[in-house]
Parts: structure tokens; C-alpha cells; sequence
């Protein structure tokens, strides 16, 4: 639920992708992944590493009229695994997006998107089952400026995720809801909002629990304060502080309130470097013997342009998760973890056409409960032609 939440707060702050130069562009690429602990298995659990192959095709189409653009970029991939071949999928993507303006003050987006993945088994732990992740969202965003850098914003959206196997700790969910608030940008090109949004959801895949206290709907309702402050021309101070009211339709000891949090520093200390380094602090509910997930995170990143079609890039993060207030009787110490990860990458442009990708990541949770300790390590090679 939580990434599919992150993914549609992209969608209503109006985020699309950059313009290409031609109307109409066809994609298609390839990439192979080495990971030497595909079921995310605690040391001594048996041998899961695999390699999986990716290949995938698709089309853009991004066209300016007057004042509306249309964008719509539609892609259909094939996952193929050499020994755990029950995971086999394929994938179909989509975003579309209407950027439209009809004054000077009144503008907006009309959006809609689909992705799917295969569920990290860190959580699902049925290693004969796949089990692939369907996101949708749909929202309209509206911005309509009053007085120097002041307007007012708004949204609605719809969301949908289904799991195609029940997973109890992040179930499927279907939610409808809308956002209000004010919206303040400095000549200097900070910004602040603040927005007040509600949400109306329901569970899906697993039926009303009164036993296990397992319900089916739920409303959530958020006041948020986003900022983003221009400090100098190489460095950007971004902020969120975000108050949560989670309420169950029929278990009270499902509710809960609280707060979010994230702040992160960008810096260009030359043409070709750029860091950054971000704190955060989010919280979801949980639908198991826990009333909430609560992840704390501190990460950091970098990029160096070794060239003008080559950059290395780098992060390394840490955290911990912990699972807060139990709502059906447990024994023994609540579920705590801690999280360490870094990964490497080279990006570079073969040919104004033609990509190639490498990287690695390394990571490693550790957890009072012994089952879900593991380290795995990924590496993959792909390349892509953009024509």
C-alpha cells in the first residue's frame, strides 16, 4: 500500500515526464540480473540464487498543441527466470497524462498509470508461488493562481493494488479520495504547500476477520506541509511533515494516528557531481497481529558525469522497521529489523539511440525474529534503443 500511496502523490503534484523531440518514438531493450537469494532466505536456508532475463518493448507518444499536451508511453515486458521458472510473468505499463491549461491561472493534469512487479519475497515468504503486484491510479490535479506566487491546488484520485495471492502484511486495496489546499512559490523558485486530504478505501483478496480482526474498508485523512527551499544555485533544502489519522471501519484497535516525516539536502558542488542525503520517517498499517509499520531511513547518494554520455552513480542507506502495538495476543518481544543496502551504477549512451546499464546492490536485514533475517546481492547488465 505504501508505494502505491508514494507513487500517486507523484501523480497529483503534477509530475509528467520531459518532452521528446519527436512525436512519436518506439522503445525496446533487453537487460540480465544475477541474485544469489531470489526468496530472500535467512543463511543456512537452502540455495535461492537465479539469473532472470528481461526484455521488453513499447511506444511514446508526446505531442504539444497550443496550450494542452498529451503524453502517453505504453510498454509490455517478459520476465524469464533460468532455474525458478514458476516465477515467469509478463508485464504491461502504462502512463498516460493530459497536461492541460485553459488561462492564465487555471491548469491541470488529467493522469492514469499501471505497473506491475513481482512481490519481494522479504515479506511473502511461499517460495512455490508467485505472486505479482497489479498498481492503477487515476487522478485529475488543478491549480488555479490568485495573487503573485499564490494559488490554490487540488485533487482526486482513484487507486487500486491486487496481489495475485493473498499477502496478508500488505494486502490489495482500493481507495478514492481528493486533496485540498494552498500552494506558495518564491521568485527565487522555493515552494511551499500545505494540503489537507482524505481517503476512503476498501481491502481486497481476504474477507471481514471479526477473529482475527482482519477488516475490509478503511478511512485515512492527512494534513500535509511540503516545502522545497532554494538555498543557493547548487543546493536545495526539501521537506514533509505530514499528520496521519488511520481509522478502521470495524476495530477500533486498528487506528491509529501519527506523524511522517522527511528532509533531504541536495547539493551541486561542481558541474559533474551532485549529492544528496535524506532522513525520513513513514508510517502503514498493518493488516497481521501488529496495528502499524513504523520505518525510519537515512540514505545517501551521489552521481559523477565521467562524460558527456556516461555518469556513475552510487547510494548506501540504512534503517530500521519496527511493528508497533499488537492487537491480538503475542508472546515474546515485538518485531524489530534493521536494514543496511548500498548500490553502484554506470549509465552510458552508446549512441544517441542505443543505452547500456550496469549495476549491483547489496542487501541486509537483520531481526529479532530469526525468520526474517537475510543478504542477497543482485547484479544486471541492459541495454536499451530509444528511435
Amino acid at each position: 500500500m505504501k508505494k502505491a500511496f508514494a507513487a500517486s502523490l507523484c501523480a497529483l503534484a503534477v509530475c509528467s515526464p520531459a518532452p521528446a523531440q519527436d512525436v512519436l518514438q518506439f522503445t525496446a531493450g533487453a537487460s540480465v540480473t544475477w541474485d544469489d537469494n531470489v526468496f530472500r532466505q535467512p543463511a543456512g536456508a537452502g540455495a535461492s540464487s537465479d539469473r532472470f532475463t528481461a526484455a521488453y518493448a513499447g511506444v511514446r507518444f508526446d505531442k504539444t498543441h497550443v496550450q494542452q499536451r498529451f503524453f502517453l508511453d505504453l510498454t509490455r515486458t517478459y520476465y524469464s527466470y533460468a532455474r525458478f521458472s514458476q516465477l515467469d510473468f509478463d508485464a504491461t505499463q502504462y502512463r498516460a497524462a493530459w497536461d492541460w491549461r485553459f488561462s492564465e491561472r487555471l491548469s491541470g493534469t488529467l493522469s492514469a498509470d499501471r505497473s506491475q512487479s513481482l512481490v519481494s519475497f522479504s515479506e511473502f515468504r511461499d517460495p512455490s508461488l508467485r505472486n505479482v503486484r497489479t498498481s492503477e491510479n487515476r487522478a485529475l490535479a488543478v491549480q488555479y493562481w490568485l495573487v503573485g506566487g499564490w494559488s490554490l491546488v487540488g485533487s482526486l484520485l482513484e487507486q487500486e493494488s491486487r496481489n495475485s495471492v493473498s499477502l496478508l502484511q500488505e494486502r490489495g486495496f482500493r481507495q478514492r479520495g481528493g486533496d485540498f489546499g494552498v500552494h506558495y512559490l518564491a521568485g527565487s523558485g522555493s515552494t511551499l504547500a500545505v494540503r489537507r486530504r482524505w481517503l476512503s478505501g476498501e481491502y481486497l483478496e481476504r474477507a471481514l476477520d471479526a477473529a482475527n480482526l482482519v477488516d475490509d474498508a478503511f478511512l485515512r485523512a492527512e494534513t500535509e506541509a511540503v516545502m522545497s527551499w532554494v538555498l543557493t544555485g547548487r543546493s536545495v533544502l526539501e521537506g514533509r511533515l505530514a499528520r496521519i489519522d488511520y481509522e478502521s471501519a470495524n476495530f477500533g484497535a486498528r487506528d491509529f494516528t501519527g506523524t511522517a516525516t522527511r528532509l533531504a539536502w541536495r547539493w551541486t558542488p561542481a558541474a559533474r557531481v551532485s549529492l544528496n542525503v535524506a532522513a525520513s520517517r513513514d508510517l502503514s498499517p498493518s493488516s497481521d497481529a501488529f496495528n502499524r509499520r513504523v520505518e525510519q531511513r537515512l540514505s545517501l547518494g551521489g552521481a559523477y558525469e565521467l562524460g558527456p554520455r556516461s555518469a556513475l552513480r552510487a547510494s548506501a542507506f540504512r534503517g530500521t522497521s519496527e511493528f508497533r502495538e499488537p492487537v491480538l495476543a503475542f508472546a515474546g518481544a515485538l518485531r524489530e529489523e534493521r536494514f543496511t543496502g548500498w548500490s553502484l551504477g554506470l549509465d552510458w549512451q552508446v549512441h544517441r539511440l542505443v543505452s547500456v546499464t550496469a549495476s549491483a546492490q547489496r542487501l541486509k536485514r537483520t531481526s529479532n525474529d530469526a525468520a526474517f533475517d537475510f543478504e542477497g546481492t543482485t547484479a544486471s547488465l541492459g541495454v536499451s534503443v530509444l528511435y
